[in-house]
């Protein structure tokens, strides 16, 4: 299990997070063609709990959808922040979205796999939200169908998926400098999952992906240009160097040359990540058991309270540096590599090369008894 952020748990949501990025999406054309479905309701405090988030409210309204057939849904008030939901005949949800219309409007576009009778819910996080808002289904425009494909990448075999990314590619550039803020966070979104569940690819197209961005007007996407260039670079560190830099919880520069020689764990970590909890006793048994044969330890919080490393770290007595740059809304060194999802543990060997993208937990057992002898028996 790994964490993707302090707060959130969707991916889009750590890039809001992470950039300070605010979706600003163009208004829809005219559209020709009656819509399915056109409501103008109102969400009130009198409207039952929503079952998932179950301290709002909200309402429910119902389409008869026909096997295979994409439907783009646009939820908009200026009264509340929104949420769709939607969820199939038999009632399991397969869609849910928070700001993919733009602002606090929501968007989904679904291809349904069985025909029947679909519930479309609105409601939002704040449970005291309420107000009027507009509700359409209609026809997706072929934008919509891209992001559909885009975003079946996981599943998409390697051929279906290399074409998805070059059409994506394609419509990125053919923006110029004017690329929407919501196809950056769909470019970022692909190249996460490509990671993940494709990593020999995702250093390409992360490339690719980024490239777009980096001409784009928007500071904010410029910035975000940065963290594709950063996950190409961390996909290409095995059998590489890695440079390490910064400042140490007790305000003095990591001086990273006097690991020379060692084998150094490099962790990116932060407080609030359970799973990077979880790995800090196994570490702190292995640093005492190896630490006289030559390995150490070099930890790279993501926190964002400036407090809470250097407290974790004294409460627990680790013994190992610890990078954090206080005062920055982005730590240098996770933007560097394109580190978004934690714990990333790496290995790095006596010659100063990068061994093992995904040393924690028995793996980073097995890997010191390779590097540095016997492993010592874990009680």
């Amino acid at each position: 299990m790994r964490c993707r952020g302090p707060q959130f748990t969707g991916l889009l949501m750590l890039l809001l997070l992470f950039f300070g990025l605010t979706a600003r999406f163009p208004a829809a054309p005219g559209e020709p063609g009656k819509p399915y479905l056109e409501v103008k309701d109102e969400l009130t405090m009198d409207d039952p709990l929503d079952k998932v988030l179950k301290k709002s409210r909200h309402k429910v309204h119902e389409l008869k959808m026909e096997e295979a057939k994409a439907y783009r849904i646009d939820l908009t008030s200026r009264d509340f922040d929104t949420i769709l939901r939607l969820e199939d005949p038999d009632g399991r949800q397969v869609g849910l979205d928070d700001d993919g219309g733009g602002g606090t409007n929501s968007r989904l576009v679904h291809k349904a796999n069985t025909a029947g009778v679909y519930r479309i819910i609105v409601t939002t996080f704040r449970p005291d939200g309420t107000g009027k808002y507009d509700l359409v289904v209609r026809d997706p425009e072929p934008r919509d169908m891209l992001v559909v494909r885009m975003r079946g990448l996981r599943t998409a075999d390697k051929e279906e998926a290399r074409k998805t990314l070059e059409d994506f590619v394609d419509h990125l550039e053919g923006q110029g400098k004017k690329v929407a803020a919501q196809d950056a966070q769909m470019a970022m979104m692909a190249t996460m999952s490509l990671d993940q569940f494709r990593p020999a690819e995702a250093a390409k197209w992360a490339r690719r992906l980024g490239q777009p961005l980096a001409a784009a007007e928007d500071a904010p996407i410029r910035d975000m240009a940065r963290m594709f260039e950063g996950i190409e670079r961390r996909l290409n560190l095995t059998g590489n160097p890695i440079k390490v830099e910064g400042t140490k919880l007790d305000g003095e520069p990591l001086d990273w040359a006097s690991y020379k020689g060692k084998v150094v764990l490099v962790d990116f970590w932060a407080t609030w990540c359970g799973p990077c909890v979880a790995e800090v006793p196994r570490m702190k048994r292995l640093y005492e058991a190896y630490k006289g044969k030559g390995f150490d330890i070099v930890g790279i919080s993501l926190d964002r309270n400036a407090e809470a490393p250097a407290k974790f770290m004294e409460q627990r007595e680790l013994p190992w540096a610890c990078v954090y740059e206080k005062n920055r809304k982005v730590q240098p060194m996770p933007e560097l590599y394109g580190v978004f999802a934690i714990p990333t543990a790496i290995l790095v060997d006596r010659d100063g090369k990068v061994v093992s993208m995904n040393a924690r937990g028995p793996e980073l057992t097995r890997l010191l008894e390779k590097y540095l002898g016997p492993a010592p028996e874990e009680k």
